[in-house]
């Protein structure tokens, strides 16, 4: 149900401004290759981190990374 509302207000989106598909389509691979490296090196600090709980504030170096990634996608 989420996915058809998504899909509705995009569609509206187009309908209403053409220029529109142009910015989808040059943000959209951005956007998915951030996710893809965030979700990667998540996946890196929790195959080192072992079986203890997960926190951003034991490992400070790992915020650093998630704001070089946001400010880096320009």
């Amino acid at each position: 149900n989420l996915n058809s509302m998504v899909a509705f207000a995009m569609a509206l989106f187009v309908v209403a401004a053409s220029n529109i598909v142009g910015v989808l389509q040059e943000s959209l691979p951005l956007v998915t290759l951030v996710l893809i490296v965030i979700l990667s090196f998540m996946l890196l600090m929790g195959s080192f981190m072992g079986s203890g709980e997960f926190s951003f504030a034991t490992y400070p170096y790992t915020q650093y990374f998630l704001i070089f990634v946001r400010f880096n996608n320009n």
